[in-house]
């Protein structure tokens, strides 16, 4: 006795793919192929729900596309495998001896076909389960992008991939106390990302002060920036330190 699984993906689907064969060399079909349902034994059992026996001869008596019983074959039995909404596919039992298969086989066979119903069920299940999480993932994913685009970088506008390596290194430097030195054109958006940088910082807190280098005479930068001690040029009468 030989036997073949075919699913299907869909209740009105016309055609059933094979999954598993047990005679490959003696079949018209291989694993993996969709087979056509029209006309054949395969449609009958799948619309009434109930299994077929028969020969060789009345397979193709009564179903002019017959696939089951390839030559060589005597007597063929094909199964429904029953889901919970729908039958999901066949199973069909094939011999080269002309004796046709019992009551008391097709009963134990058909509880064999309600258990490959039930696991066919669970893999479908398992299936749209995990392409749920994948989907719900690449969702959080892009809130979190659109999240992060509208709080830290709400000024910041754009797509590219260059900008957004830009905003990963903003985000990777912005919690520590490291000095960040912003090079750039005129208009290129320098002090907009010193802001996205302070605004991720434990800093964010407080005031964020934009002082222009190019305005201070070159004796008085380091003082303006830095403080001066006192004395150390005409009209320094006190010691002046900046917080850093």
């Amino acid at each position: 006795m030989r036997w073949c699984l075919h699913l299907s993906e869909t209740p009105e689907g016309g055609e059933l793919q094979v999954y598993a064969l047990d005679f490959p060399d003696d079949a018209d079909f291989q694993g993996g192929t969709n087979i056509p349902v029209s006309g054949t034994v395969a449609e009958h059992v799948i619309q009434t729900g109930k299994p077929w026996s028969g020969s060789r001869e009345e397979e193709s008596e009564h179903f002019p596309r017959q696939f089951l019983l390839a030559p060589g074959f005597a007597t063929g039995c094909m199964l429904p495998i029953p889901g919970r909404h729908h039958v999901v596919g066949t199973l069909g039992l094939v011999r080269r001896e002309n004796n046709s298969f019992s009551k008391d086989e097709i009963d134990f066979l058909m509880q064999v076909s309600n258990q490959i119903g039930i696991a066919v069920e669970n893999a479908l299940a398992y299936q749209q389960i995990r392409e749920l999480k994948q989907k719900l993932a690449q969702e959080s994913v892009h809130v979190q992008d659109e999240i992060r685009d509208e709080t830290n970088f709400e000024e910041i506008v754009g797509k590219s991939a260059a900008l957004r390596r830009v905003l990963a290194q903003v985000e990777t430097v912005a919690p520590t106390d490291s000095t960040v030195l912003i090079c750039g054109e005129t208009g290129t958006g320098k002090e907009l990302i010193a802001r996205a940088i302070h605004n991720l910082s434990p800093r964010h807190g407080h005031a964020l002060v934009k002082l222009n280098c190019a305005a201070i005479p070159t004796g008085l930068l380091e003082s303006e920036l830095f403080g001066h001690e006192k004395g150390a040029f005409t009209g320094a009468i006190a010691t002046a330190h900046w917080p850093l």
